[in-house]
């Protein structure tokens, strides 16, 4: 199904997990994400070691199995952590980050988190639940399982993967037209509309300011050979926001200082 944006499994394990990320690796297959965890009774130790064979930023490993009120006999039971997770996410636009975010339904988890452990997860790509006080159980981080920093963020590949969308369904009416520089400006501004609306609703942005996108599809990117091999090139550029995952807070309490606003 082309409009699947994540996927899951009712079992949990290495296996199907490596299954699920080769899927959404496919070239086959429309953009997506596949939410993956590992069996009941793994340690945070023996995940990290299972982490050396995943890396893919479009495979989300989150941990440990979480605990429910069965709502047909009143009692707990722990279950596979992958459909809580990837229900909150398909609850939240592209731009906004799982972490920090409460899973409704949650009493349990079958491992209580220290914080120790949560460093230890984030460190290994591990996108961990837990109980943080005074907001129940929530995602720690948004960490996909790759293990490059700048395509680690969950909120860069759902970004992708809804531009890639948009962008394939909204040139459409373009597809198979004469490449004439009429066409390349009815291009251009088809993504530009795409992406000023996309701004205007506050999903991407230049946190400097400036213009958060850039079309460009001209004779720089598209050369005679291109053209001939019936292709067009658009080149687009979009500054995404960044998540804040970290607030780092300077205090200086000394007495002797004398505070300016």
């Amino acid at each position: 199904d082309d409009d699947v944006e994540i996927i899951v499994c009712s079992r949990s394990n290495v296996t199907v997990a490596g299954a699920l990320k080769d899927h959404v690796s496919l070239s086959t297959v429309t953009p997506r994400l596949a939410v993956t965890a590992v069996a009941s009774g793994i340690t945070v130790s023996g995940l990290s070691g299972t982490m050396a064979v995943f890396n893919s930023d479009r495979c989300i490993m989150t941990y440990p199995w979480v605990q429910i009120v069965n709502p047909y006999n009143n009692k707990k039971e722990y279950h596979n952590p992958t459909s809580f997770y990837a229900g909150l996410l398909s609850s939240l636009q592209y731009h906004i980050s799982p972490s920090r975010n409460q899973i409704n339904g949650i009493v349990g988890t079958e491992r209580a988190l220290t914080r120790s452990d949560v460093d230890t997860l984030g460190k290994n790509r591990v996108s961990p639940i837990s109980l943080m006080a005074g907001n129940g159980f929530v995602v720690r981080n948004g960490y996909t399982t790759s293990n490059n920093p700048s395509l680690a963020n969950i909120t860069r590949r759902r970004a992708v993967n809804f531009f890639g969308k948009t962008f394939e369904s909204g040139l459409q009416p373009f597809v198979s037209k004469p490449h004439t520089p009429a066409l390349r400006v009815y291009v251009v501004t088809a993504l530009s509309n795409v992406l000023q609306q996309e701004s205007n609703n506050g999903r991407i942005g230049n946190v400097n300011g400036g213009k958060p996108y850039a079309v460009k599809c001209d004779s720089t990117n598209n050369s005679e050979a291109v053209v001939r091999q019936n292709k067009m090139m658009v080149d687009v550029q979009i500054s995404l926001w960044a998540p804040a995952d970290f607030i780092n807070v300077t205090l200086d309490a000394s007495e002797a200082k004398v505070l300016t606003i």
